[in-house]
Formats: C-alpha cells, structure tokens, sequence
C-alpha cells in the first residue's frame, strides 16, 4: 500500500461502522427472503463473529433447487443483475496446473467451485432491489 492509499484509507475510516450497518440490513433481507427455499443455502452465521459483509455467497444444490448456479446465474444478467461466480474456476482446473491436480481429491472445493454465487452487495442497494433479487431467484427454482 503507497501514502496516497493509506491515507484514503483513513480518511473513510470514519465511514465503515456505517457501511457495515448498511451492509448488515442488506444481508438480513436476503436471509429473510431466501431462507427456507429448499435447495439454497447461506454460510451460516458464527456466534461471537462480527461480519463485514463484503460478500453474501450463497449455494445452490442443483437436485433439490431444480436449477444450477449457472443457471440463476445467466437468469439475473438477463435483467441486468451481475452476480458472481465464486470459486470459480477451481485453481486445480486452470490451465497452468492442467494434469498436475486432480479435482476430485478436494471434493469441497469443488462442490464450492460449481454451487456457489455471490449475490449483489453494497451499501446503497435499495431493499426494494434485493426484494426483486430475490423475487428472480426464487423464480430460478424447479
């Protein structure tokens, strides 16, 4: 990190509790959205853990969803919705290590590298957003 980023850095110091309180209420919409839709699954919530919410990974079981990550993935960018593929590719599958490790002997990381996509998340992101968000996924399942 150079000066000029360390000091932006505290300079918006002043501005994370906010933006992790505003991130928190974004992730509980969803949570409150999505929850209980068999098939999808959120990273569960550590007690004594204060999150940051950079990220809302959630994992898609394909038999039980009925769709895949991929799937929902391609549904949200048709109304304009980028989600990310998370894990994705495999380190293990990319080309430079092509024949050196085989993937299914991290059978976790690939199940991960396949199921899971990160939602949409920042701050400023209208509940009512993650209303429709949620409404297009849960219109994903089979």
């Amino acid at each position: 990190m150079n000066e000029f980023q360390a000091a932006m850095g505290l300079l918006n110091l002043k501005y994370f509790d906010s933006e992790i309180e505003k991130r928190g209420k974004v992730a509980t919409r969803y949570r409150q959205n999505l929850s209980g839709i068999a098939g999808l699954s959120f990273r569960p919530i550590r007690e004594g853990i204060t999150q940051n919410y950079a990220y809302l990974p959630v994992s898609f079981d394909p038999a039980v969803f009925g769709a895949n990550r991929d799937q929902v993935s391609d549904t949200l960018k048709q109304y304009g919705i980028f989600a990310r593929k998370y894990f994705y590719p495999l380190t293990s599958e990319a080309a430079c290590y092509a024949g050196q490790f085989d993937p299914a002997k991290t059978p976790v990381a690939l199940t991960a590298s396949r199921n899971v996509l990160t939602l949409p998340m920042y701050a400023s992101l209208p509940l009512s957003d993650v209303d429709d968000i949620c409404e297009i996924v849960a219109g994903c399942k089979n």
